[in-house]
């Protein structure tokens, strides 16, 4: 990187490695002496949507989205800890219906309207009636007595040419009713995990017990944004399947309405190798 010259307190230039004449200007939010307090940077962390957003427009890491992990709020030592079933509430399970990688997630919700995540059943490979059957008996084991309320994928209506019935309708004859409603974003579906993981006035509203393997793997590292800009995530099973099935719960039970909404991220973010004509980088 060329040699930075100091302007100021907060103010740097450099002229870029193409030798084209052009001179960049960085400026640092500390240049404004009302922005110099460790308090006000704290806070506009506290407000943003991810700590990598954080890292990219107040710190200028521009390498913070590089395969960052989508819900980079959580946090392994403040989210995990170890859950108690109580069967005085409701116990909600979300299904994603894959063939490959089936999961459901096992959630309360406490008094204080956090998300508990108490449990999860990943199976591979599994016709539905397989799934049902499963799934009716990890809960039995789990959570005796439970008092069930039931979410999944709202494609989950639509029936295949060389099936009879749905996988809903399936379920229903099995004695598993699925809630479902039409999911018109899935940006803002995730945004409502994420948002939870820390709200906007920095509380933790929800936590995983660490039972939650594949869901803990997810949060921390394997529910990515897609660097290469075709999606918004990475495909990656069984990883994708359980935050989808925590997705489903989230959409019946919140709106988009309850937080702050979350910045869609430009594909050009994430766009590499690409050498911009004024600074060269």
């Amino acid at each position: 990187m060329p040699e930075k010259i100091k302007l100021g307190e907060g103010i740097e230039s450099w002229q870029n490695s193409l030798n084209n004449s052009y001179y960049v200007i960085q400026l640092h939010h500390f240049a404004d002496p009302d922005k110099a307090d460790p308090k006000w940077l704290e806070a506009r962390r506290k407000e943003s949507p991810s700590e990598a957003l954080y890292q990219m427009e107040y710190l200028m890491d521009f390498s913070a989205y590089e395969s960052a992990r989508y819900f980079a709020k959580f946090g392994l030592t403040t989210h995990i800890k170890s859950l108690t079933y109580n069967p005085e509430m409701t116990l909600y399970r979300g299904w994603d219906f894959g063939r490959l990688a089936p999961a459901v997630i096992f959630v309360q919700i406490d008094e204080d309207d956090t998300v508990l995540c108490l449990n999860e059943y990943v199976g591979g490979n599994l016709m539905i009636n397989d799934l049902a059957r499963e799934v009716t008996e990890f809960t039995e084991e789990n959570f005796p007595q439970a008092r069930l309320m039931d979410y999944g994928d709202y494609a989950g209506h639509q029936r295949k040419d060389t099936a009879t019935k749905s996988a809903i309708g399936i379920l229903y004859d099995l004695g598993i009713q699925i809630n479902a409603i039409p999911c018109k974003s899935d940006a803002d579906a995730l945004m409502l995990i994420d948002q939870r993981l820390r709200t906007p006035e920095g509380e933790i509203k929800l936590f995983v017990d660490e039972k939650c393997f594949y869901l803990i793997d997810a949060f921390s590292s394997e529910f990515r944004w897609d660097t290469k800009g075709r999606h918004p995530v990475e495909p990656n099973h069984p990883f994708n399947d359980i935050v989808d099935a925590l997705k489903y719960i989230f959409l019946n039970k919140y709106t988009v309405r309850d937080f702050t909404r979350k910045r869609i991220i430009p594909k050009e973010w994430f766009r590499r190798n690409i050498i911009s004509n004024i600074t060269g980088y």
